[in-house]
């Protein structure tokens, strides 16, 4: 009896570890919002121009048009950020354009029929994770996951 009391403990302790430890994101047209955590870093949102997509509909050859940083500065991390509201202690600025005017709120406005990308997320053990979604004609958002397989050589 301790041995299936001992054994429910640890797929149990293992379960909720495994659920904590991978997260995963929800987008809509108002917000990236991470389920099973806080957004405690810097990310990137680009538009794309896609060149190429997979049989699943995946782009694997695109264009950068924009590229928009979320900055994380404070010490509250949120588990949602608005792309239209302020984010207290977050702001947007421009990629790589230093001393550049810094926002409250992205200054990119989604467009029907155009692609973006979200890049930099972090997912679990996964440091670089992306989301490509395309703005449907109803104006929701079609979303694809991208796990960045990085070598460790």
């Amino acid at each position: 009896m301790a041995g299936v009391i001992r054994n429910s403990f640890l797929v149990l302790l293992i379960l909720s570890l495994t659920g904590c430890y991978y997260s995963s994101f929800s987008l809509d047209e108002e917000k990236l919002r991470m389920r099973n955590g806080r957004i405690n870093w810097d990310f990137d949102l680009s538009k794309i121009t896609v060149l190429d997509v997979d049989d699943s509909g995946l782009p694997v050859e695109y264009e950068n048009d924009t590229i928009l940083t979320m900055r994380f500065q404070g010490t509250r991390p949120l588990k949602s950020i608005y792309f239209y509201q302020k984010n207290e202690g977050y702001y947007w600025d421009y990629f790589n354009i230093p001393n550049f005017e810094k926002f409250e709120t992205c200054p990119l406005k989604f467009q029907i029929g155009s692609w973006y990308r979200i890049a930099g997320l972090q997912k679990g053990s996964i440091a670089d994770y992306e989301i490509f979604f395309k703005v449907l004609q109803d104006g929701t958002f079609e979303q694809y996951d991208q796990h960045i397989k990085v070598s460790p050589f």
